[in-house]
């Protein structure tokens, strides 16, 4: 007999917690093998440093700070870089960097926001001005001698007493006949 649909829900849940878990530990796996190589990379490329310098880096570093320690330019450079990385955190998801441009998207996203509003609002007001606008165009043309005769004071005339037409057929007779 089959298992119930509670059942069935706790093991799909459960296999759901089994392969999230595989996959976290195979993400931990990958990522610590690419650690590896990448310090494995910075060892190659620190020896290759302290052999073109022909000394240990950080001596290097010591003799080149204590060379031009002294310059107020470099001072200067090096405490406007140690400003700038102080307030640098390149960590992950919830890192101080990581917040900071959250909140400025998130400004952004309102000052768009309110300007989509303020633009809607115009508009909508503009076209709620229009919705009578037919209206009075209708009563403009029905109030308009030039569209209603019966406002033309000559069409009236005209309909009240209209000219009769008169013609005398004989004279007109070479313009209706042929070859008489």
């Amino acid at each position: 007999m089959g298992a119930s649909p509670q059942q069935r829900a706790i093991q799909a849940a459960k296999e759901s917690v089994e392969a999230a878990q595989r996959q976290q530990k195979q993400l931990f796996g990958e990522i610590k093998e690419t650690a590896g190589e990448y310090r494995q990379r910075a060892e190659d490329v620190l020896g290759t440093l302290e052999g073109a310098a022909g000394t240990k880096l950080p001596d290097y570093i010591a003799a080149a700070k204590s060379q031009f320690g002294d310059i107020p330019t470099i001072q200067a450079t090096q405490q406007k870089y140690q400003d700038m990385l102080s307030g640098f955190d390149p960590g992950l998801i919830g890192s101080a960097s990581e917040q900071r441009l959250r909140g400025s998207l998130n400004r952004s996203a309102q000052e768009y926001g309110q300007g989509i509003n303020t633009v809607a609002n115009q508009v909508s007001g503009r076209l709620y001005k229009t919705l009578d606008e037919p209206q009075k165009q209708f009563e403009r043309l029905a109030s308009s001698a030039a569209t209603n005769l019966q406002l033309d004071p000559m069409a009236m005339i005209m309909a009240t007493r209209p000219q009769t037409i008169r013609s005398d057929v004989g004279s007109m007779k070479n313009l209706y006949t042929y070859n008489v």
